[in-house]
């Protein structure tokens, strides 16, 4: 997955991210902050957003990009 700045993201468990910068340098060059207990907790991830490489069966901590979709129209009633 390529981890964009314009797309919105949350954690593997449902956590709410912030995604600051994709290209810092490094093994993890996601940076942003994850909201934790109410507060921002700052983060790195590697490059396909997964938070720990070694971890082939996922992490909470893993992005999961949020798929916005639109709102069905409501049908309009026939006129009599």
């Amino acid at each position: 997955m390529k981890i964009s700045l314009t797309k919105k993201y949350k954690t593997d468990n449902g956590d709410t991210v912030r995604i600051y910068a994709v290209d810092g340098g490094g093994r993890r060059p996601i940076q942003g902050a994850v909201l934790w207990q109410d507060r921002w907790t700052l983060t790195d991830w590697h490059s396909d957003g997964r938070y720990r490489q070694s971890d082939p069966d996922g992490d909470d901590l893993d992005l999961v990009e949020i798929i916005q979709t639109k709102p069905k129209k409501a049908k309009k009633k026939a006129k009599k």
